[in-house]
């Protein structure tokens, strides 16, 4: 079982179409990952939609890895 820690999570971000490709989306993800680690956090998580393949793309980019699977269901 693994050891239960800390997690800075993210559930996403946006950045506008003329902004996109242009560095805003890492600049974003590289202050989140500051602010965890000024907070002595060991791991890191965003959420992002399995359908999103921009956004996957540049998580593991930046490192991220899949590691939860996450089921929903509509009432």
């Amino acid at each position: 079982q693994e050891k239960q820690v800390p997690v800075g999570g993210l559930q996403g971000i946006v950045v506008l179409p003329a902004y996109r490709r242009k560095g805003v989306g890492t600049g974003l993800i590289d202050r989140f990952l500051e602010w965890c680690e000024s907070l002595n956090l060991d791991k890191a998580s965003v959420a992002v939609a399995p359908a999103n393949e921009a956004a996957i793309a540049l998580y593991e980019a930046m490192g991220f890895e899949a590691m939860t699977l996450i089921l929903e269901r509509q009432n």
